[in-house]
């Protein structure tokens, strides 16, 4: 059991390794009113992997996925104290670029 939970494991940190981190600072945030989706508008180019067809500057993730509201507290408490983010790239989110994490940095 140790043997497939290591290897799990690994797997998952092998999937994190190879993710685009980009450490941005946040210069908008906001929600739509008419679905769930959420944006952070960065400061420079958001360079990606995935080539998303509305990379406007912006991340975009759904106020509802696991920890959607968690995220946004994160970003608001970044843009309020003036410390970057660093996001992980993850991708598209209805054709703009997304990430699956997200921390505040020093």
């Amino acid at each position: 059991m140790k043997k497939v939970f290591l290897f799990v494991f690994l797997l998952g940190m092998h999937g994190i390794a190879h993710a685009s981190i980009q450490t941005k600072k946040v210069v908008r945030v906001g929600c739509h009113t008419h679905n769930n989706t959420c944006f952070a508008y960065v400061e420079g180019a958001i360079t990606s992997d995935s080539n998303c067809p509305s990379n406007d500057g912006s991340f975009r993730w759904s106020i509802t996925a696991p920890n959607g509201e968690s995220v946004l507290s994160i970003i608001l408490a970044a843009q309020m104290s003036g410390k970057n983010v660093s996001f992980g790239e993850a991708g598209c989110y209805d054709n703009f670029p997304t990430f699956n994490y997200a921390w505040i940095n020093e």
